[in-house]
């Protein structure tokens, strides 16, 4: 059989349960904007001391999906959406947690949620060098 990746939305209080029924679970509610501020505040909820003691090998603290390219809450073409350089500061944030990057979007150029078909997006979520620290044992 498959191994199967369990990723449950919590809430931010670091709870013994989840991290022994799940492989993720999220320490916050959604996302809402690309404020610097919510960002910091979302990877300090994700490494705090109390959920540093939930984590480790296959139990990952996730601070939410990236929205690099579309948001859900705020669509290709309504205000919201992110400019290249916060695509490319939460992108490169988020490589740094011990984690999965995980996106929020569809990467089909034409779906009817917006897709993703932007080249500079596309080189965003394929940068070698930022997966590289997201794929580093050390982090």
């Amino acid at each position: 059989g498959r191994h199967v990746f369990l990723s449950i939305h919590g809430d931010k209080a670091a709870r013994p349960e989840y991290a022994s029924v799940a492989n993720m679970w999220r320490v916050g509610d959604d996302l809402f904007d690309s404020s610097f501020d919510m960002w910091t505040n979302r990877l300090d909820l994700a490494t705090s001391d109390d959920q540093a003691a939930l984590v480790g090998p296959g139990r990952i603290a996730n601070p939410d999906f990236l929205e690099v390219g579309y948001s859900p809450i705020h669509p290709k073409g309504k205000s919201g959406i992110m400019t290249p350089l916060e695509m490319r500061s939460m992108f490169t944030m988020w490589a740094a947690l011990p984690g999965p990057l995980v996106l929020s979007a569809d990467l089909r150029p034409n779906a009817s949620c917006g897709g993703i078909s932007d080249a500079s997006i596309l080189d965003i979520l394929t940068n070698p060098e930022v997966i590289a620290i997201n794929q580093d044992d050390a982090v």
